[in-house]
């Protein structure tokens, strides 16, 4: 019997990449009118409030000193400031607008669309001030700052203060979902995301040619100096890359570099408040640049829902896949180069602190290793490598939380010395990993597709009592099968992979063998799906049934 060719992959709306929003939930009688609003907008709200109320207790260390002197302006916290703590407060209070709007006491012509609006123009003083902030700072080597009695550098309640801020102004879930603006809506959202990363590599540019200006190279080595600048200019590219990724429309970029600075910005928060230095908590120009601020920005812009909706459309098995994949590539890259950094610290500039140093390499080392294996796992055995993986990255983990500490307590030995928050940075990729195969639905829907059986228990319940059930006879075991062939093998499992792309999987409806491992496939785009349950094949049937697909 032969069945018509499914609809090519190319027809389907949803491999266009284009961003179609989602209708907006009705309000039926009696619902209350926040109910539509989905969780992940209440969390934003949350982290908002939690990071500006926060950044109030952190040290701003840009201060208006009363003799003026570069260099003795005192350090006071963002809540001693009155220009910050209004500015705050007015931030803070601009998460109310999605619920004012909602309830109707703002009026009945707010839509989504201008709640967006209202929310980001409520929080665009901060942004302002810490523009304004940054210029005081360019100028305070000057004989500007000894007129002002401009102190130096921004420090942590800036980062802190900022992310929060961001996180309030970027659109929410359910603004993007509205059928009349929301188009407009992922539009602003993404060029608002792109006006403050312009203004942040601005800054990295500027922050590079001050130090250059400002180092003493007469004072110092020619190693250390180049050391120096060879650590500047790969924070910068590392900085730099994922803003380039995401104008490419990548679609795990976002993911991978809001995950690494949802970390930093926490590391920051646990640095000011428990006083266990982990370096970099004052941020300067004149010390290379913001390198923390842009981390903040990266865990408030990259993770906006509005961003996400314009990266490249795939199926979201597909993206949280391919998020795993590459968040495992630059953690065996990154890894890597830190451990090669380690090693020319100790042939260069071998000291006391040669024991910090071996300690560090060592970590680096492990945790290359370690996702090196883990992404061997994950592209060769997607369907059964959960628990290796998620293994392998809580030995990362550990691995770099030891290199944070040593960091941390080591002296300053080298031109390679690194801040121990970047350590920390580190920590954001295996926890992406592990969210990638752990938190999705679709995620947690194919491993369990995939799961063994449960071996039925020998005790039964009774009313009464448990019993234990009496032992039955071993079946006669089953003449063994003739093991296919290995061509057979790999093309079934490519067939069942959920990052097989669509004109490959299309290729394969010509092999009626292969019908059953690609209706085990939950990334199939529909057509497909239509297609296999119009073969009426039983075996075909009974798999797209067992997952939910017809």
């Amino acid at each position: 019997m032969t069945y018509p060719a499914p609809e090519h992959p190319s027809s389907a709306a949803a491999y266009q990449g284009q961003y179609v929003p989602y209708p907006a939930a009705p309000v039926t009688r009696g619902s209350s009118p926040l109910s539509s609003i989905p969780v992940s907008d209440w969390v934003r709200d949350a982290a908002a409030v939690i990071l500006l109320l926060v950044s109030l207790a952190l040290p701003c260390s840009l201060s208006f000193s009363s003799d003026g002197l570069l260099g003795d302006s005192f350090t006071s916290t963002a809540a001693t400031r009155v220009d910050v703590l209004l500015i705050t407060i007015l931030s803070v209070l601009s998460v109310a607008v999605t619920v004012l709007a909602r309830t109707g006491a703002l009026g009945t012509g707010l839509t989504p669309g201008r709640t967006a609006a209202l929310r980001a123009a409520l929080n665009a003083p901060y942004v302002i001030l810490v523009v304004v902030y940054m210029v005081l700072d360019a100028v305070g080597a000057g004989e500007v700052a000894r007129y002002l009695g401009v102190g130096s550098g921004l420090g942590a309640a800036v980062t802190v203060g900022l992310a929060g801020a961001l996180f309030a102004a970027t659109p929410r879930l359910h603004e993007i979902r509205d059928p009349l603006s929301g188009g407009r809506v992922v539009r602003a959202g993404v060029v608002g995301t792109f006006a403050v990363l312009a203004v942040m590599a601005l800054t990295m540019l500027v922050g590079f040619i001050l130090l250059l200006l400002a180092m003493p190279w007469q004072a110092i080595s020619g190693w250390d100096a180049a050391a120096a600048i060879v650590v500047l200019m790969l924070q910068d590219v590392a900085l730099a890359l994922p803003a380039v990724l995401v104008l490419r429309r990548s679609p795990t970029a976002p993911r991978i570099a809001g995950s690494v600075g949802i970390a930093v910005v926490a590391g920051i928060m646990i640095s000011a408040l428990t006083g266990f230095e982990l370096g970099g908590t004052f941020s300067s120009l004149h010390g290379g640049g913001y390198i923390l601020v842009w981390f903040g920005v990266y865990a408030a812009l990259l993770t906006s829902p509005a961003l996400l909706a314009s990266m490249s459309a795939l199926p979201p098995l597909n993206t949280w896949f391919l998020t795993a994949r590459r968040a495992l590539v630059t953690l065996t890259t990154v890894s890597t180069i830190l451990a090669v950094f380690a090693v020319i610290a100790l042939v260069t500039d071998p000291s006391s602190a040669i024991g910090f140093s071996v300690g560090i390499l060592l970590s680096q080392v492990l945790a290359a290793a370690l996702a090196l294996v883990a992404r061997i796992q994950l592209v060769g055995a997607p369907q059964t490598s959960r628990t290796i993986v998620l293994s392998l990255m809580a030995g990362v983990a550990v691995g770099e939380i030891v290199a944070l500490v040593l960091s941390a307590i080591s002296p300053r030995y080298s031109g390679l010395t690194l801040e121990p928050v970047l350590y920390l940075a580190l920590l954001g990729l295996p926890a992406v990993v592990m969210y990638a195969l752990v938190a999705p639905r679709e995620v947690r829907e194919y491993f369990g597709t995939f799961a063994p059986p449960v071996a039925p228990t020998a005790y039964q319940y009774d009313a009464d009592q448990y019993r234990v059930a009496a032992p039955t006879a071993p079946a006669p075991p089953a003449p063994a099968a003739a093991a296919p062939a290995s061509s057979a093998d790999y093309y079934a499992a490519r067939a069942a992979d959920p990052l097989t792309p669509a004109e490959e999987l299309y290729q394969y409806t010509s092999d009626p063998s292969l019908w059953p491992s690609l209706a085990a496939n939950p990334a199939l785009y529909p057509e497909l799906v239509t297609w296999l349950a119009s073969t009426g094949d039983p075996h075909v049937l009974a798999v797209l049934r067992s997952r939910g697909a017809i």
